[in-house]
């Protein structure tokens, strides 16, 4: 068993994990509760292997008082609730309900009030308190009415879009009227991390892309957390397979809507490299693209990255190095592609990052360079993985301004 996190019960007899019984990092994000009594007995599994999934952050999990209830943060469908969870077994019963998630919370003393950090696709991160029997939040912060202000216009994500791999995707813009023809420009937003989600949280450059007139589809491809483990291990020991469709088929439904004038895409980290391929994949479906980080050669980065990169990868290829597994890796790069590139590509990279090598970036740019194709390529100093300070904001307008162009 791997456990995240635990939790010692109020008369310190039990113990109860956020933990899977399977070493496989796709799972990470989608682990159970288990119960440890005294001694060396078997643990105890609470929640069912799929369906919800457990993810840790913070404080994530509370004993009740008496003993009798376990709270817990479940993720399901892109919105994280807290739950109570009988500690003797039973029904998992949701405590909150709420379109967007939370992100960290604890009980009281007395057990009888949750303080939480929640936020949605339209409200930033605020503190709340609720009844650990439930009932409605009380907000307690309002850190967020400068933001609040300035999102007057803010999107409103329209229902969730779902069809066969592909689970969920939000449509959002400010002042979106369908009737307009071809007069929206499309994004497919392709998240990074790979194991986790989306999510129905507060996402800020998404927000930043809709209020300027961009209709933004942020997908959750396969391999993602919140929709059962089936569905969270169709990526195993095959990156950039099956998840390169979930990357192009959003751009193909969405460039196929009368209101949508082309289509863009983009992403960061693991979805920099999600847009690699899926620019190659179909190099005439997108009009533009950003790379944020992104990897293209899998045998070489991997012998170059950081440990955990190196301990990231491995284990999703049941525990070989990419020395081992040359075809395989292969299969997960784009490097013997890019001359296959037809969408005009932004490149962006920080000179100190281990975990994506800065090489891995100038490989893309010294192709498209060579066969003088439009790109832009930016290494930002002193950066490592994600940019900060005024790197930030020169990230934003540089994408804002490459779409655009």
């Amino acid at each position: 068993m791997v456990n995240t996190d635990a939790a010692w019960s109020p008369d310190s007899r039990r113990i109860v994990a956020i933990a899977n019984t399977v070493n496989e990092h796709w799972y990470g994000d989608d682990a159970d509760l288990w119960l440890v009594g005294p001694g060396e007995g078997p643990a105890t599994g609470l929640t069912p292997d799929g369906g919800h999934s457990w993810r840790l952050e913070g404080t994530g999990v509370a004993w009740s008082p008496d003993g009798a209830t376990i709270y817990a943060l479940s993720q399901r469908d892109g919105d994280r609730n807290i739950a109570a969870v009988p500690a003797g077994g039973g029904v998992r019963t949701p405590v909150t309900n709420v379109i967007g998630t939370v992100t960290d919370f604890v009980l009281s003393p007395d057990g009888g009030t949750l303080p939480l950090v929640q936020a949605s696709p339209t409200t930033p991160p605020a503190l709340f308190t609720l009844p650990s029997a439930g009932g409605r939040l009380r907000r307690l912060t309002d850190c967020y009415q400068r933001v609040a202000r300035n999102l007057r216009a803010r999107a409103d994500p329209l229902p969730h879009v779902r069809w066969p791999l592909l689970r969920r995707v939000s449509l959002s813009l400010a002042g979106f009227r369908r009737a307009h023809a071809a007069c929206y420009p499309g994004l497919i937003q392709v998240r990074g991390g790979g194991t986790d989600a989306y999510g129905n949280g507060w996402h800020p450059i998404e927000q930043w892309f809709a209020r300027r007139g961009f209709v933004v589809l942020a997908i959750e491809y396969r391999g993602s957390s919140g929709y059962g483990r089936d569905f969270a291990a169709l990526s195993y020991a095959d990156w950039g397979g099956g998840q390169t469709r979930d990357t192009v088929a959003p751009g193909e439904w969405l460039r196929a809507q009368p209101y949508i004038s082309a289509v863009g895409l983009y992403g960061q980290s693991y979805g920099g490299f999600l847009t690699l391929h899926g620019i190659v994949a179909a190099p005439a479906l997108f009009a533009a693209a950003a790379d944020l980080y992104g990897k293209t050669n899998m045998c070489t980065a991997q012998v170059t990255a950081d440990r955990v990169e190196r301990i990231f990868v491995a284990r999703d290829y049941r525990g070989r190095l990419a020395t081992e597994i040359p075809e395989a890796m292969q299969r997960a790069s784009t490097h013997r592609r890019l001359r296959e590139i037809r969408t005009p590509l932004l490149i962006l990279h920080g000179d100190q990052d281990r975990r994506v090598p800065p090489v891995e970036s100038a490989r893309v740019a010294a192709m498209l360079a060579e066969a003088d194709f439009p790109h832009e390529y930016v290494v930002y100093p002193g950066e490592g993985r994600g940019f900060r300070r005024e790197h930030r904001i020169d990230r934003l307008t540089r994408n804002l301004a490459w779409f655009r162009r």
